[in-house]
Formats: C-alpha cells, sequence, structure tokens
C-alpha cells in the first residue's frame, strides 16, 4: 500500500440509514415522545447511589414535554442546527443546553434502535487488516466527522472481538479524547468537531466520554435491559434540568459538569479547541479528500475554509453525493476552497457504498 495520504470530510448523509436527516428529524422526534409516552416503568425509583429523589416518572413526563417542544421548533425552522443557532445568538442558553440534551438522548435511542448505517461495515470490511498482532487500520488516512452520532464507533467494535467501548475509542483515536489519553497524528484519527452524544465535561474542563454497550445496537433486548437503558435516559436527562436550574436562577453552569458533549462550530470550548487543533495538524499533508454525505452548510463554513485551506499538499478530490445534489456540494467546495493551484474534483453520485479512492 502506498502512503499517499487521505482524508474523509462526513456529514449527515454518511449515516442517513440510520440517523433521521433533516427533513424527518421532527416526525422522529414525534416517533420519539411516542414511544416515550407508551413506555411502562417497572420501578419508579433509583438506588442511593444514584444520588437523587426525583422519580423516573416524573423526569419522563417532562422530557416528553421538551421533546414535543423541540419537534414543533424544528418544524418551525430549516433545520435543528438553525434552531441551535438562533439560541446562541439570542442568548438563550437554557433552550440550548435543553435542545442538546434532547438531541443527545434522541440520537442514543434511534442508534440503539436502528443499528449501524450498513455503508460502514462495507468500508471497514475493506480498510482493516489483520496482522499477527491483530487488527491495524491504515496510518495515511484521517477521519473528520461533523457528526456527534457513534455509527463508525459501532460498525468498527463489530470487526473487533473482544470489544469494548473504551478499547474501540483508542483504537480509532477518537477526538475529544480522555484527559491523558495521548494522540499520534501520524496513524489513523477520528475528529468529532462537532463534539459527540452522551459525553461529559467535568468541572474543571476534563472530558469523559460516556460508557457504551456496542453490543447492545440494533440488537432486540430484553425487557430487563430496556427498563435499564430507560432510567439511565432519564437520569441523564435530570443532568440536563440540573444545568437549566443553575442557568436561570444563578446565571451561568461554570460549576457544574456539562452534559451532553454536542458542541456547535461557533461554540468555544477548550476541549473542543484542542480537538480542532489537532485535526489541522493531522491533515495537513492530506493530498486525497473524500467528500461524503457533507453539504458545507454556511455555520460551518468559518472551520471548514481554515481545514480545507491548511491542505497544502491537496491535488484530488472525491465528492460522493446524490445526483440532486451533488452540483450544489461541489459549488459550495470551489467557494471554500482557495488556491493557486489547480486540483482535480471527480463527482461520485452511487451512495449505495462509500467511495475508496483507486489510488488507495
Amino acid at each position: 500500500m502506498n502512503e499517499v495520504q487521505f482524508t474523509y470530510l462526513i456529514g449527515a448523509g454518511a449515516s442517513a440509514l440510520a440517523i433521521p436527516v433533516i427533513n424527518d428529524f421532527a416526525k422522529n422526534l414525534v416517533e420519539f415522545a411516542e414511544y416515550l409516552e407508551k413506555f411502562k416503568l417497572k420501578e419508579d425509583k433509583y438506588p442511593e447511589s444514584y444520588g437523587t429523589d426525583s422519580r423516573p416518572s416524573q423526569i419522563k413526563d417532562k422530557f416528553i414535554e421538551n421533546i414535543r417542544w423541540l419537534a414543533n421548533e424544528c418544524e418551525a425552522h430549516s433545520s435543528v442546527d438553525t434552531f441551535a443557532r438562533k439560541l446562541f445568538l439570542s442568548n438563550r442558553q437554557s433552550e440550548l443546553i435543553k435542545l442538546k440534551g434532547i438531541v443527545s438522548e434522541f440520537l442514543l435511542w434511534k442508534q440503539n434502535e436502528n443499528g449501524i448505517d450498513k455503508r460502514y461495515d462495507a468500508f471497514f470490511a475493506a480498510l482493516l487488516e489483520k496482522g499477527s498482532s491483530g487488527l491495524t487500520l491504515p496510518k495515511n488516512v484521517k477521519f473528520l466527522s461533523w457528526n456527534y452520532d457513534k455509527q463508525i464507533e459501532y460498525s468498527v467494535s463489530q470487526f473487533k472481538n473482544p470489544s469494548d467501548d473504551r478499547m474501540i475509542e483508542n483504537f480509532l483515536q477518537v477526538s475529544p479524547r480522555a484527559e491523558g489519553t495521548a494522540i499520534d497524528t501520524e496513524d489513523f484519527c477520528l475528529f468529532k468537531l462537532n463534539g459527540a452524544i452522551g459525553g461529559t465535561i467535568k468541572n474543571g474542563g476534563t472530558y469523559v466520554p460516556m460508557r457504551m454497550d456496542f453490543n447492545l445496537v440494533g440488537e432486540k433486548i430484553t425487557d430487563d435491559i430496556e427498563q435499564n437503558i430507560m432510567k439511565n435516559m432519564m437520569f441523564r436527562y435530570n443532568l440536563i434540568e440540573n444545568r437549566i436550574f443553575h442557568e436561570e436562577y444563578y446565571g451561568n453552569t461554570e460549576d457544574i459538569d456539562e452534559y451532553p458533549t454536542i458542541m456547535y462550530s461557533w461554540e468555544r470550548n477548550p476541549v473542543f479547541e484542542f480537538v480542532r487543533t489537532n485535526a489541522l495538524s493531522a491533515t495537513r499533508k492530506t493530498e486525497i479528500l473524500v467528500i461524503i454525505g457533507y453539504s458545507f452548510p454556511t455555520f460551518n463554513r468559518n472551520l471548514d475554509k481554515k481545514l480545507l485551506q491548511n491542505m497544502e499538499n491537496l491535488r484530488k478530490v472525491f465528492i460522493q453525493s446524490p445526483k440532486d445534489s451533488i452540483k450544489g456540494v461541489t459549488q459550495r467546495f470551489k467557494s471554500l476552497y482557495e488556491s493557486i493551484t489547480e486540483i482535480e474534483i471527480e463527482e461520485i453520485t452511487n451512495v449505495d457504498e462509500f467511495y475508496i479512492p483507486f489510488e488507495y
């Protein structure tokens, strides 16, 4: 295998077979609320170790009310990101916290229900190699993802045996990373530019990934496991309500843990500034860029432009998108990428599998 440097830049379309796209987001939020309304909790209390007197059923009622609120707002705006930007600009911090909490739990639920976008499996089946020391990923491939989902982690976990969420995150070199975990930008890396679902930034700035059982994704689960998933979901949403309380009554949330770790491109946080700095370093030598399911939304253009301009050796770009949208994506890419050197752009309209260039 040659050492041409590849970077994949992916957006929501890369997870579209498992995660709702913008046009379906509001409808799927309503379905989420309906699922919660029908769900019956067998035990309406938490063990003392959870440190809360709130009852899961009480949290659930409030959660459902807020999900329906967000579904209505999504219908009234062009996307959930547009609404998030509006809340940010108008200093409606409590509502922005609420939005992030709902989106995080909704995507976790949707992934558990739908499993993995099968295109990730085909892609990593091609990239992974088996050697004497186990599975390896190519050092000359980097991933920049604007998605907060765990589709890549879920997919790769299916190839690793045994697999555990921490091991998978280290294997993929996922960023953001737990404090003290080093990253080698010369090896395979996955950068979550918009943050990640689950996760917590502890008071003081330490990032803690959410513990997850990848074996449950897309599988039929027992009633006891579903009860446990539901109670933990309600517990996490109660953390969101606590953050909102601090924001509304004390005017800030600086003294409590930040959950979840969705961080939009226009927001500033030391953990994610570090992610974006490392992403620039890791992809600087990119020669071939593959763009999958990403439309270069205006909100992200500052960071997108910085990333693209930073690719000083870029010579070829593959843009993979459905036929009805690809011309617009290509045009937006050209408006962001400015160079005195001509680069070749090839459009890929077949989206049945993620594109792997013949140069690889």
